[in-house]
This record gives structure tokens, sequence and C-alpha cells, in this order.
């Protein structure tokens, strides 16, 4: 798998929707009342905002990954090792508080083993190793996700309805509306659903 830095360069939250509303004055106010409207936020107010910080530090990560790996090549095998183990470090960070997904950073981790690990047979065990450790991870996820479902009271009736819907459906010799069977159990199962979370 070729390391594909791009991926997890910056996820973009964008500034769209920083945009600011000016309220008119009054129709029946006159012109001098218009300077007691209220003034947006100042610019550095905004510029400040966890949502710009938490912006410009993926910017700053993406552009980190993005001249690591452009100068990887030319660092003696020290520096280059330390400023990878940098990068791995805020990736750990940054996965555990969900603001790179699963995938980016396994992308990247393997990009990583692959720049910094020069044996053919060490970076072969260095990916095993990472393919394992996600591995485990996802599992680990996917368990924790089974036992919230198993315990979600909505799902379960859902789970409920879906049987009795499939079995129905399946037995129609005729399906109303002239729909395919598939789309017909789509949707009575989409309208199952929406109902077990109304409830």
């Amino acid at each position: 798998m070729k390391p594909v830095v791009a991926v997890v360069a910056v996820c973009g939250l964008g500034l769209g929707g920083l945009w600011l509303a000016w309220p008119g004055p009054h129709p029946a106010a006159p012109v001098r009342a218009a300077a007691t409207v209220a003034a947006p936020p100042p610019v550095a107010a905004m510029a400040d905002s966890a949502v710009v910080r938490e912006y410009r530090e993926r910017e700053r990560f993406g552009d980190d990954v993005h001249d690591f790996f452009a100068r990887a090549r030319s660092l003696d095998p020290v520096a280059r090792q330390r400023q990878a183990d940098t990068l791995r470090e805020e990736l750990r960070q940054r996965e555990a508080d969900r603001s790179i997904s699963a995938g980016e950073s396994m992308n990247l981790q393997i990009a990583l083993v692959r720049v910094t690990v020069d044996d053919p047979q060490e970076q072969a065990d260095a990916l095993n190793a990472l393919g394992e450790q996600f591995r485990a991870q996802a599992d680990q996820a996917n368990q924790a996700w089974l036992q919230q479902l198993a315990a979600d009271a909505q799902f379960q009736r859902y789970k409920q309805d879906e049987r009795r819907i499939v079995e129905a459906v399946m037995a129609m010799p005729v399906i109303p509306g002239g729909m395919s069977r598939d789309a017909y159990l789509r949707e009575q199962l989409q309208q199952a659903r929406e109902a077990a979370y109304r409830r």
C-alpha cells in the first residue's frame, strides 16, 4: 500500500460557517440611532475562537506531515526517526480525540514505517505488527458498539420489527404498487426504523 499523505493532510473544518449577521436599524428610528446597533465581534476575537484554533492546528499538523515526507530521505536516520516518533505521538492524540479517523491514522503510520525502516524484513515485520494492532482496535470498537446496541431498547424493538417485516414481505405473492420486492422491503424497513426511534 503506497502512503497517501494527502489523506491526512488537513480534514478541513472550513471557515464558511463563521459569517456575521449584521442587524439593520429599525425603520422608525432616526438615522443617528444606527450608531447604537451592537458591533460585530472583533476579528481578533473570532481568530481566537476554538473552531479557528482547531482549524489552524489541523493545518499545522498537515504541514508538518507534508514537510516531513518531503525531507525524510535527506535527514540522517536518527533525526528522521525522532521526527517520525513526534508525528506518531500527535497522531495517537488526534486519534484519541477523534480529530482523525482510524483509517487515516493507519495510512499515515504505514507511510511512516516505509520511510523510517530500511531493512525489508524489519519493514515487513513492522507493517504486520501495525496491521495486527489496528485489527485488535477494530475488534474492540466493534464489541463496544455491539454492547451499546444490545442495551439500546429502541434498536432492539427495531430488530424485532425487522424480522417480522422480512418474513411478511418475503411471503407476499404480489408486492403492492408494482414495486420490486427489494424496493418494497427497503421502504418498509426504513419506516420501521423511523417508528422505532420515535417511540
